[in-house]
């Protein structure tokens, strides 16, 4: 007799998933995908959005498509306790969910604590859906007055945000100020070389870099710096570093220290053999692992092998993450900064070769 596997969100993990989805079903089991909407967004083109390099389709995964052709069932809905004693999971709308094996991989969300009369001035770059408004906001920004434009973090993130504002405001014409306040320097764990040089390309762009710069708090009419500086500004966004969702937390199971479900090299939680996790709502004890989506990217594989063989009881499979990755950083203009230890890359070529990659994951999976 088939089973029902369950997988909660549509993250770069699942899309594999969902791509062997037939050959799960012909197997006798069930698949049910939960996910809070149809739609997914894949983060790694979500700055070149901003930027007006791509549209909002270029990186959507429309996963109401992709289950319908795949056969595989779907609420739209968001996952608020997981009961896995009762291997049950309870939805926003009070609805109970049973399941014989779950797999979660929903993601990371900026923790940040807003103002509500700020939150369409001051906005987090997840979702992905609030650098697509910010986006419309400037494309209508008045003319003739300038746009004061502020990127917190000092990360991977905040650069390309960075860069791709500015670029924003060159195609729309619009006359502005974008600067970047970094806690600490700028991209730490970075090549010194190549932070010198996307330094001087923000320098000649006129994006100011501010580090070792603390943000006080966010006011109606300015920002406030530890320092006692002020500033004006028109919009904020916040790239200051992911979590994982508290779900795990509040369903009393065993969580990393970033609140990540505790998961064994099966990808399985260490609570619960028939629940799993994947990409950065994971957190992986033999080896803690950087929120970057080419983890889980590397986990698919592995993943969907173990959910089939933990549905058939039959032995796992261990992941092995890599040692070293890949990371392209665009910088907006059709220039990026790349890092593959122990090389290092920055212009026109590195560009092309993310945007390369980038469009070839979505053609991968997405259904057509």
């Amino acid at each position: 007799m088939g089973r029902h596997l369950l997988l909660v969100g549509g993250g770069h993990a699942h899309l594999h998933t969902l791509s062997q989805a037939r050959a799960i079903l012909r197997r006798g089991h069930r698949i049910t995908l939960i996910n809070p909407q149809p739609l997914h967004y894949y983060s790694g083109m979500a700055p070149g959005l901003l930027g007006g390099r791509y549209r909002s389709e270029d990186l959507c995964f429309p996963l109401d498509k992709m289950a319908e052709q795949a056969g595989v069932e779907t609420i739209w809905e968001r996952v608020e306790r997981i009961d896995s004693q009762k291997r049950s999971l309870i939805l926003s709308s009070r609805r109970c969910v049973d399941y014989d094996v779950a797999s979660f991989n929903v993601g990371s969300e900026v923790v940040a604590d807003i103002p509500a009369t700020l939150k369409q001035r001051v906005l987090t770059v997840k979702p992905v859906e609030r650098l697509a408004e910010l986006r419309s906001k400037i494309e209508a920004w008045p003319s003739g007055r300038p746009c004061r434009l502020l990127v917190v973090g000092g990360g991977a993130a905040g650069v390309e945000l960075a860069g791709n504002l500015r670029r924003l405001l060159e195609c729309n014409g619009v006359d502005g100020r974008v600067a970047l306040v970094s806690s600490g320097e700028l991209l730490p764990g970075w090549p010194t070389a190549l932070v010198v040089k996307v330094k001087e390309y923000f320098r000649r762009r006129s994006v100011q870099v501010l580090e070792n710069t603390h943000v006080k708090g966010f006011e109606e009419a300015y920002i406030e710096f530890s320092d006692g500086q002020r500033w004006t500004y028109d919009f904020a966004l916040l790239a200051t570093g992911v979590s994982p969702p508290q779900l795990f937390r509040e369903s009393a199971l065993s969580v990393g220290p970033d609140g990540g479900l505790s998961i064994n090299p099966f990808l399985q939680s260490v609570d619960d053999a028939y629940l799993f996790a994947a990409g950065d709502c994971a957190y992986f004890m033999s080896s803690p692992l950087a929120k970057a989506g080419v983890y889980a990217v590397r986990q698919g594989p592995v993943l969907t092998h173990n959910l089939i063989a933990a549905l058939e009881r039959r032995p796992l499979s261990t992941y092995s993450p890599q040692q070293s990755f890949m990371q392209v950083l665009n910088l907006g203009d059709g220039r990026a900064a790349l890092k593959r230890p122990p090389f290092s890359l920055f212009g026109v070529l590195p560009w092309r070769i993310k945007d390369h990659i980038d469009r070839s994951f979505m053609a991968r999976y997405r259904a057509e």
